[in-house]
């Protein structure tokens, strides 16, 4: 079975959103590992060196450099202005992310703004470019 282009597209978008998401966990438990407070500051480069050691740190930033190089394949292929709402799904699945793998609690009201976020997302992208 081949997949058409668009159906490409779509797959190489949805696999850089989802890497875009899962980074943003894996370095956000990096960085509750480093400092139990949550309240680093990284002012000083004393600070920067148990963070950017920090292997969910740095597989996390490498996760969002290979979620880059997918956008920047999609980014040759389409309007801007209908990719970049597609990104909106990353909101939706940071949210249950964090919860499941996080224990984070997310309040009605993100869940309003995130359910906003992807209705406006879509009608963005249900629209048509006159060209």
């Amino acid at each position: 079975m081949t997949l058409s282009p668009r159906r490409k597209l779509i797959g190489l978008v949805l696999l850089s959103v989802l890497l875009a998401s899962t980074a943003q966990i894996v370095m956000k438990s990096g960085m509750n590992s480093v400092s139990s407070s949550g309240a680093l500051v990284l002012t000083s480069p004393s600070t920067w060196i148990p963070v950017f050691t920090n292997i969910q740190v740095i597989g996390g930033l490498t996760m969002v450099g290979c979620a880059f190089i997918l956008w920047l394949g999609a980014l040759g292929r389409v309007d801007v202005s209908l990719l970049h709402p597609l990104a909106a799904t990353g909101y939706v699945l940071t949210a249950v992310f964090a919860i499941v793998l996080l224990g984070e609690v997310v309040s009605a009201a993100r869940w309003l703004g995130v359910a906003l976020i992807v209705v406006g997302s879509t009608l963005v992208a249900r629209t048509q470019v006159p060209r």
